[in-house]
């Protein structure tokens, strides 16, 4: 597994690229828990977009779309060069 941030991260299996979204939660109990959704991509450029999409909703300006897109772009560029 590839973890990008503490929100995300990749994996890879045969078929295809598999996305695990961390997010806080509370268990049954109600005591703090760490859950995890996985979606499921054919290539690292859907999975890029799905992340910009993800984060995009809290953008309110332009500028921060951009940097987000810039941002995120070489993150995983860095990923797959060294991968």
């Amino acid at each position: 597994m590839i973890k990008i941030d503490d929100k995300f991260s990749i994996k890879r299996d045969k078929r295809q690229w598999i996305l695990i979204q961390h997010y806080p939660g509370k268990d049954k109990y109600g005591n703090a828990k760490t859950h995890q959704r996985e979606s499921y991509h054919g290539s690292i450029d859907q999975i890029s977009n799905h992340i910009l999409n993800v984060l995009g909703e809290r953008c309110e300006k332009l500028e921060e779309l951009e940097y987000l897109y810039s941002m995120q772009t070489r993150k995983l560029s860095d990923l797959i060069t060294k991968g």
